[in-house]
């Protein structure tokens, strides 16, 4: 069974840059440009991770959290959050752009449930 996580985030490049960092780690990545979007792959694909960034058009990252996790099919699933924000801690739900593949792998590694 692949291990398919979500990457919602408007910039084509970054979708693209995470997807081949996560594939070759051996993840399936499914991509979307909006929130709307992001929302509907979550409860029709059940990824085990979805990463968005949170400064997103029309929906923010926080919005897209929101109705995913008020979604009893979706709750469970682990967010997060990419961003150009600095959040002056060490927060465990985010990841600081710019970022490299290797603390991308150990976010999404911490974040994984254990079941998987």
């Amino acid at each position: 069974m692949e291990h398919t996580i979500l990457v919602v985030d408007d910039q084509f490049s970054m979708q693209e840059w995470i997807r081949s960092m996560l594939q070759s780690a051996g993840y399936n990545v499914i991509t979307a440009d909006d929130g709307t979007t992001g929302i509907y792959l979550a409860q029709t694909e059940h990824p085990i991770l979805t990463m968005v960034d949170f400064n997103l058009p029309r929906m923010s990252g926080m919005e897209f959290y929101q109705c995913l996790h008020n979604n009893p099919q979706t709750s469970n699933i682990p967010v997060l959050f990419i961003t150009n924000e600095e959040t002056g801690e060490d927060n465990s739900c985010s990841l600081r752009k710019p970022f490299s593949r290797l603390s991308l792998l150990h976010k999404v590694e911490q974040m994984v449930p254990a079941h998987v």
